[in-house]
């Protein structure tokens, strides 16, 4: 199901992330890459994030900084792990969030 918000509509996208083995988003690095279009991006790190709890946060998004389209969110997270040389493994993401942003007259 899509829903319909008009451009300069504020949202709060929470991003959830079930434990990784015993990490849980607390335990890691992650950012979240907000877009409609690959032509404006909006990074958020989690850093910038409002934590809920050890495995939800919540994103503060203007959708003027978007522009129009369906809004989707790649999350990359860096997980430790000491088989790779930098002791982490990078998992990457993809959602889509069901969210269409329109332009008004």
């Amino acid at each position: 199901m899509t829903t319909e918000i008009f451009l300069g509509t504020e949202l709060k996208l929470n991003i959830n992330i079930e434990p990784m083995g015993e990490f849980t988003m607390d335990d890691y690095d992650w950012l979240v890459d907000v877009y409609c279009s690959t032509k404006r991006v909006l990074t958020i790190s989690k850093s910038s994030a409002i934590k809920i709890d050890s495995n939800n946060y919540v994103l503060l998004v203007d959708t003027e900084e978007l522009g129009a389209g369906d809004v989707k969110c790649k999350i990359t997270a860096y997980i430790p792990d000491l088989d790779f040389p930098d002791t982490l493994r990078t998992e990457v993401s993809m959602i889509d969030t069901g969210i269409n942003v329109i332009k008004t007259i």
